[in-house]
């Protein structure tokens, strides 16, 4: 014999992906949420900011790329007929070359502030209850180190976790049937040993079943 306790299948601690102040907390303690649901939300505005500014900031690069390319094209024709210096030609390819490049990265910052602006939405990684809420609308919130603002369980299936003493190894292994007793519920069940912890533990000389 001996005493467990009852794990929920999956569990998460849900904390932001951005530094930032809680705008909106949608869920309350025991709700059922479901995988995909929207639980809480950071002020947005600054990330909304810097969406806008980057993209802005393609828009700008793109335009100068178009004006280069147009250059750098005609300047080409030019320079396949022998009417213009090698030297001039290579610095307009670099400065075609540089143009390019500056497009490329703006996309890239563009891509970074729009995961960032989507990162001010927190989302259920799992079917499940809401257990704990931790924080408040209003509160500011890290990503390091991590703050807790919810907890989400899926209760459906639980797991149990009974340390049982050393000497129980001799009659147990995976697919051996316990019977568990929830004296508070009034429940009795019959489960089966998924597996054993290998290791003993010093102190106690007892071993986790689950």
């Amino acid at each position: 014999t001996g005493t467990g306790t009852l794990y929920p299948r999956e569990s998460a601690e849900l904390g932001p992906k951005v530094t930032g102040v809680l705008s909106a907390i949608l869920v309350e303690e025991g709700d059922r949420v479901k995988k995909g649901q929207v639980l809480f939300r950071l002020d947005a505005a600054q990330a909304a900011l810097g969406v806008r500014q980057a993209r802005a900031l393609l828009d700008s690069a793109e335009v100068s790329l178009r004006a280069t390319e147009l250059e750098y094209k005609r300047t080409k024709e030019l320079y396949e007929r022998g009417s213009v210096a090698a030297a001039l030609f290579d610095q307009l390819q670099a400065r075609y070359d540089n143009a390019k490049n500056a497009v490329a990265q703006a996309q890239v910052a563009l891509s970074m502030a729009q995961k960032t602006s989507a990162d001010t939405v927190v989302r259920s990684p799992i079917d499940g209850v809401v257990t704990d809420k931790l924080k408040s609308v209003g509160e500011t919130v890290t990503m390091m180190p991590p703050t807790i603002v919810l907890v989400v369980q899926d209760v459906r299936v639980l797991e149990l976790r009974v340390r049982l003493p050393e000497r129980a190894l001799a009659a147990l292994a995976p697919g051996a049937r316990l019977r568990m007793r929830i004296p508070s519920l009034g429940l009795e069940r019959e489960v089966e040993v998924k597996r054993i912890n290998p290791s003993v533990d010093v102190v106690t000389r007892t071993v986790e079943v689950f």
